[in-house]
């Protein structure tokens, strides 16, 4: 009796743990698949984001230097005003390549593509600085043409061969995104001038 006892919890055992095992497994394959779950710290290509931080500088440097704080609400306030123009523009610029599938390098733009509602469909490398495996390169060349991706892009940062050997034998061409913006130009216009810059990269290889 007491060993029909001791197989039944076992067995009962053996199937959570299995159950656990695979539901675990299940998770970790769907995080891997799904683009949006990845992390992502690139908040600042979000327009949104940026004048949550810009209002946030704002009140801890009044804090610190009230005989200043004029001069932080004027500066503040005239760049988010520029911010929220630039937002519409190029939401209306985006519009015609919003539903177009693309492939980025690393997955470095949620906030942007969530701004915009742009169609990226996976990344080449799982980190910005981590080769791909071959069945990586494998994956994502067979979501490149199923999914008719025209363009993949490489970021100025990063080796470009990585992008070269996903792009070949398919038909999607080569583009590039900068999320640091490292051939701009320091000044008050800087960040402006990020989300331009990638806003005309990928109408030009999307376009």
């Amino acid at each position: 009796m007491k060993r029909k006892h001791d197989d039944h919890d076992h067995d009962k055992h053996a199937k959570k743990h299995d159950d656990h095992d695979h539901d675990k497994h299940a998770k970790k394959h769907d995080d891997h698949d799904d683009h949006e779950k990845e992390d992502d710290v690139h908040i600042w290509l979000s327009p949104d984001n940026a004048v949550k931080i810009i209002k946030k500088i704002n009140k801890e440097l009044s804090l610190f230097f009230p005989e200043n704080a004029k001069t932080y609400d004027q500066n503040a306030n005239q760049m988010i005003k520029k911010i929220n123009q630039l937002k519409v523009e190029l939401k209306n610029e985006l519009s015609g390549i919003k539903d177009k599938p693309y492939v980025v390098f690393h997955d470095a733009y949620q906030y942007f593509e969530t701004s915009f509602g742009l169609n990226a469909v996976g990344s080449v490398a799982l980190e910005g600085d981590i080769a791909s495996s071959p069945k990586q390169i494998s994956f994502i060349k067979d979501k490149i043409v199923k999914l008719k991706a025209s363009c993949v892009f490489q970021e100025p940062q990063f080796d470009s061969k990585l992008v070269k050997i996903v792009v070949e034998g398919t038909n999607a061409q080569i583009g590039t995104l900068d999320p640091l913006g490292v051939n701009i130009k320091s000044g008050e216009n800087f960040y402006l001038q990020l989300l331009k810059n990638m806003a005309k990269s990928l109408k030009d290889c999307l376009g």
